[in-house]
Parts: structure tokens; C-alpha cells; sequence
């Protein structure tokens, strides 16, 4: 197969994912609906979970005026001994909708 025939190749494949992204945006879903139990439910199947001696135990979710709070406890072994770490960020998302 020849480098021409490849990049052509390569170009009609961008062009088919913009053209199915353009249909996504116009036909796709125009709002986005979370509750913190929904949240909740998927965080407690994932846990608890161990990545690099550090192992998060549990995940509290909680929403309210467009602001989503997250308490995390976890703990982890550093130089033998456990610590324990509870880490709470409060993060702002904003809801984007389409007029019709």
C-alpha cells in the first residue's frame, strides 16, 4: 500500500468521526442529568481500590447549587506506617443547554 493511499485512507477516517461528531451535537442528548445517589452507587462498585500502596476506602458524594463535593478517605503505608488522609475538593460545573 502506498504512503498516498494511506493518507487518504487516514483523511477519510477523520472525516467520517467529524462528520458523526456533528451529528452527535445536533441530535445528541442536550442536558446532562446527575444525582448523588446515581454518583454514589457507581463509586461504591469501585471500591474499595489499591493503586500504588495507597488504597482509597471510601467516597462521599454530595450536590447542591450546581457544585459537586467530594469527601475522600483513604490510606496509605509511607515508611512502614499507615496514614490516613481524608481529602474533601469542592468542584464547580456548569449545565450547558441548547435553545430550541
Amino acid at each position: 500500500m502506498s504512503r498516498r493511499k494511506l493518507a487518504w485512507i487516514v483523511v477519510a477516517l477523520v472525516g467520517l468521526l467529524s462528520a458523526a461528531g456533528l451529528v452527535w451535537s445536533v441530535f445528541g442528548p442536550e442536558k446532562l442529568t446527575l444525582t448523588a445517589a446515581g454518583l454514589q452507587s457507581r463509586l461504591n462498585q469501585q471500591l474499595p481500590r489499591t493503586v500504588r500502596e495507597v488504597t482509597i476506602e471510601r467516597v462521599d458524594v454530595a450536590l447542591a447549587d450546581n457544585r459537586l463535593a467530594l469527601r475522600i478517605a483513604m490510606l496509605a503505608r509511607v515508611l512502614q506506617q499507615p496514614i490516613t488522609a481524608t481529602v474533601s475538593p469542592a468542584v464547580t460545573f456548569a449545565v450547558f443547554t441548547t435553545a430550541p
